[in-house]
């Protein structure tokens, strides 16, 4: 079966982490600035996976985002003083956009992940939760 789509060129970095600070825990949060795209989105508990575009260091299939790389960047991007810790999992990733061409071969039908790919920020719930979108206001941006 054709998985048809695209990759997109540009690289990020992601990590399920825990933040302390000054950002509200309740909601999703999307920044925007000149170093590029920043999200976190809810997990529960005070837990948020962490999606960045442009990381600081070159993605490799032998290293993952520290998270020093992740504090920098979300300092860099957020205007809100945060400390970043616990970090569970971390990964690059480019964005792919694929679907199969038809849900159903045969007997077989296809569904989730077997059919389509998207960006790790999908599925998250974002059209059910409250969302604050800031753009960066850091001093010298």
């Amino acid at each position: 079966m054709e998985f048809g789509g695209k990759s997109l060129p540009e690289d990020y970095a992601l990590g399920d982490l825990h933040v302390d600070g000054d950002l509200p825990a309740t909601d999703l949060h999307i920044f925007s600035s000149k170093h590029g795209f920043m999200g976190l989105f809810l997990m529960g508990g005070g837990h948020f996976r962490l999606i960045a575009s442009n990381p600081l260091s070159k993605p490799s299939k032998d290293t993952e985002p520290s998270l020093e790389e992740l504090q920098k960047m979300y300092d860099m991007r957020s205007h809100i003083p945060a400390k970043l810790h616990n970090l569970t999992w971390s990964s690059w990733f480019h964005i792919n956009s694929r679907m199969i061409d038809h849900l159903q071969q045969g007997r077989i039908f296809f569904g989730g992940d077997s059919s389509h790919v998207h960006s790790p920020a999908a599925a998250q719930g974002m059209n059910t939760i409250p969302a604050i979108i800031h753009r960066s206001t850091i001093p010298g941006d």
